[in-house]
This record gives C-alpha cells, sequence and structure tokens, in this order.
C-alpha cells in the first residue's frame, strides 16, 4: 500500500462463497449435474470524496436469475427473472481503497481480485462466469499489464472484459 492510500477488503474466497451459498448460487455452481454456468457481475465504481481524495469500490452483482432471496427462497429477480434486475440491493462490496482514481490503483489495488476470480472459475470448473459491465473510465484505467483485458461490447452500452490466459 503507498503513501495516501488505504484498503479495506473481505477475504475474497470465503465471501464469495458466503454470498453464493446465502443466494441458492453455491450448489449450483458445486452440482455435477449444472451445465449452464452462474452469471455473476463484478463491478468497480467511485468517486470523490474531495478535491484530492478519491474512492474506488470493487464487488459482485447478482444477475443469475436462478437466484433466490435468502430468506422466503423465492426467485430473486421474480418470476419474470427480470424484476429489480437493477437494484442496487443486490450489489455486495467486497474491497474499497481511499485515493485518488488512477489508473494505478486499479493496477495495484485491484489486480490480486481479478486474479482471484480467473482461479475462482478454475477451481469450480468453468461453472461460474464473471461478467464486467463497466463505465469506459473504469474499464481503460483497469487494464493491467501482468494480465491484460481483451474488451468485448455487449449490447447495451456496457463492455465485458474476459482475462486472457
Amino acid at each position: 500500500m503507498e503513501v495516501g492510500r488505504e484498503t479495506g477488503f473481505f477475504e475474497y474466497h470465503q465471501y464469495t462463497e458466503y454470498m453464493l451459498e446465502e443466494y441458492g448460487l453455491l450448489h449450483l455452481i458445486n452440482d455435477p449435474e449444472t451445465t449452464v454456468p452462474v452469471k455473476v457481475a463484478v463491478t468497480f465504481d467511485g468517486g470523490s470524496v474531495s478535491r484530492f481524495l478519491g474512492h474506488v469500490m470493487g464487488g459482485y452483482k447478482l444477475v443469475d436469475q436462478r437466484a433466490e432471496h435468502p430468506l422466503t427462497k423465492e426467485p430473486l429477480f421474480g418470476e419474470s427473472g427480470s424484476d429489480n434486475m437493477q437494484s442496487h440491493a443486490h450489489c455486495f462490496p467486497i474491497k474499497i481503497a481511499l485515493a485518488k482514481d488512477t489508473k494505478e490503483l486499479y493496477k495495484v489495488e485491484f489486480q490480486e481480485f481479478v486474479q482471484f476470480l480467473c482461479a475462482y472459475k478454475q477451481e469450480k470448473g468453468l461453472k461460474i462466469t464473471f461478467l464486467f459491465p463497466q463505465d469506459m473510465s473504469s474499464i481503460w484505467k483497469k487494464q493491467v499489464e501482468e494480465a491484460p483485458l481483451k474488451l468485448k461490447h455487449s449490447h447495451v452500452i456496457s463492455v465485458q472484459l474476459q482475462v486472457q490466459h
């Protein structure tokens, strides 16, 4: 961590498994009969705290239509599979950095998280897919040398990032 930068985060593996379990998705990933990977969006966003300080937060957003409400076990996105899809209530921050929002910040502070996502996907036998719908500024800053990212346009203005191995 550099001078003028502070971070806070949850342990990636434990937090990810807990979230997936609570929303009824972990058993799908671990089920040998599952053929359609679980989809989870990974988002990064930030803003200014003051003239010289900002914050960037990274985390998950549930988007898989098979997700269940943790208390009622009803479909999280309703019977249609798309109700409340835009809700912030389905977002789960995993790491925050208090610092100026720069390309270097993403390279230094969030590269480890992206590497975890690649390893976790492999660990789970490719039964989970991480989508990266970002605003363009976040995408430009997020490209890192050790894990170059390939941009691929989706059907909306957002883009999906995939790590090349």
